[in-house]
């Protein structure tokens, strides 16, 4: 049977290229949850550049628009269930059900997490975030 997520196959892929044009390698290894943290942060500084702001300046209201949210959000969402064992499924967020990667009693709202770090800005969370997320759904089996 066909594992479900919330975006296309075709999508995912197309943000995988983008990513590898901004130098993130998105490959599905745990490693490249650091990836998720470097696309966001080349497209920022794109941003920077083309609006000539000073390094480091919010740009969280012009950078989501030049990355597909939903698409990033899913391929961390599939880090979980590729290396954690998790599952798509949902968890009550702030506006009510969100789709999220559940282990047992461990859950990420992953498609959220991406929103947020892409309009509130750093700092990189996803490099350290993974990691900790996945061990504690692998020790909820």
């Amino acid at each position: 049977m066909a594992r479900t997520t919330p975006v296309s196959e075709q999508r995912i892929e197309e943000m995988i290229r983008d990513a590898r044009l901004h130098g993130a390698i998105l490959d599905y290894s745990p490693a490249s949850a650091a990836g998720i943290d470097a696309y966001i942060e080349s497209v920022e500084q794109e941003v920077r550049i083309a609006l000539d702001l000073d390094d480091g300046a919010y740009v969280g209201d012009s950078a989501p628009a030049m990355l597909d949210l939903e698409a990033l959000g899913t391929y961390y969402g599939e880090l979980f269930v590729r290396h954690a064992g998790a599952a798509w499924g949902t968890r009550e967020g702030e506006d009510g059900p969100e789709l999220a990667v559940v282990r047992g009693a461990v859950s990420e709202l992953p498609l959220t997490r991406v929103r947020i770090r892409a309009t509130d800005g750093p700092p990189p969370v996803f490099r350290t975030l993974f990691p900790e997320l996945a061990a504690e759904m692998r020790a909820a089996a």
